[in-house]
């Protein structure tokens, strides 16, 4: 039992203190999905897909030792903060290219929502954290250059891109509205 102020508070008035059933850790989640993957080899996953949940699992460890000096952390520890430290880990420490580093919270992404999905965590800490693959314009802050509300001119590079206010996925390209 941790010693915390109400665990010494009950120590000292005989209250009796119930343990919490043991709550999940995302390592535990991830080698119990990394172990399933890996049963699942041949039988609709690839060893590729295994390898990739492998080194995503080596760089989450990697990020909490880094982060914060241990080997594993509490679900309801994991928030946007976690995520976007995490997603500069990568970058800076790992010197993954930014298709990796995505590749890689998209990998971390899948432990967050089997966590959701069996009701150990409460809140999604990816639902505000947006990460692509490609090329990115954010047309809708650029408001001097604006000729009509479907349409911005980029002087800089000499082109009028043309947009509805939707999210337009093409080749390398994502246009925001």
């Amino acid at each position: 039992m941790p010693i915390t102020s109400e665990n010494l508070k009950k120590y000292m008035y005989d209250i009796e203190i119930v343990p919490k059933v043991a709550e999940k850790t995302i390592l535990e989640i991830f080698k119990t999905h990394k172990l399933e993957v890996e049963s699942l080899i041949g039988k609709g996953f690839a060893r590729g897909t295994y390898d990739r949940y492998e080194v995503s699992y080596q760089h989450t460890e990697a990020f909490m030792l880094w982060k914060y000096n241990v080997k594993d952390v509490l679900l309801n520890q994991v928030n946007h903060e976690f995520v976007t430290s995490y997603d500069y880990f990568l970058r800076s420490v790992q010197s993954c290219a930014n298709n990796t580093t995505v590749k890689y919270i998209k990998n971390f992404k899948k432990i967050v929502l089997i966590a959701l999905a069996n009701g150990w965590l409460e809140k999604n800490p990816l639902k505000q954290f947006f990460a692509g693959i490609g090329f990115w314009i954010l047309a809708y802050l650029i408001y001097r250059n604006v000729k009509n509300e479907n349409q911005v001119h980029n002087r800089q590079i000499g082109i009028t891109l043309h947009f509805q206010p939707i999210l337009v996925m093409g080749y390398g390209l994502w246009v925001m509205g």
